[in-house]
């Protein structure tokens, strides 16, 4: 943020209708992606703009405060230093929990895919994340579909006519079923 916009930020006053509320989120929702957690912290904010529902309160008063020192806060983005370990929070990293994640760099030509998101021409600067699922379970249940008759009889089975189990799929040595 510009010093411009951090003062307008601190000048901020308190929204006294829903019209304000959704002003103040409005410019909040901009910068979200840099605030942890800006959905939970606002949503005493959002509550107020249902219908009939403004009511300002202690919550909001809590609310609109943090947000406002959260959107003066000095942010940092920085490229990280490939040659040391470091993680990356994401919030749709519930939904990956059962990966393992890589990061990878490559320079020069092979980073074009970062060169061309950051609009930048020195891609000797950036590195490129690659992401890609680690099985880590694969042995063991490998193991187990050997050792299953029944299990068996299917992989034999599309061995021989990769049509004849509808829903089963036997590639690359290992079993999938879609269903």
């Amino acid at each position: 943020m510009d010093p411009e916009e951090i003062q307008s930020v601190i000048q901020w006053p308190i929204p006294i209708s829903v019209k304000g509320i959704r002003g103040f989120l409005g410019l909040m929702g901009y910068y979200r992606k840099f605030i942890q957690n800006s959905g939970k912290i606002a949503r005493p904010l959002t509550e107020l703009t249902k219908k009939d529902g403004f009511q300002w309160n202690p919550n909001a008063q809590v609310a609109f405060k943090l947000l406002k020192q959260k959107l003066i806060t000095a942010l940092v983005l920085a490229l990280p230093d490939f040659a040391q370990p470091f993680s990356i929070e994401c919030d749709a990293s519930a939904k990956l929990l059962a990966y393992q994640f890589n990061i990878l760099y490559r320079p020069g030509l092979e980073n074009k895919g970062v060169d061309a998101l950051s609009r930048m021409y020195d891609t000797s600067e950036f590195g490129f994340l690659i992401s890609y699922p680690i099985w880590e379970d694969k042995e063991l249940i490998m193991e187990e579909v050997r050792t299953d008759a029944v299990l068996s009889k299917i992989i034999t089975d599309l061995q021989k006519d990769y049509h004849c189990r509808p829903g089963f799929m036997y590639k690359n040595g290992i079993l999938l079923y879609q269903g």
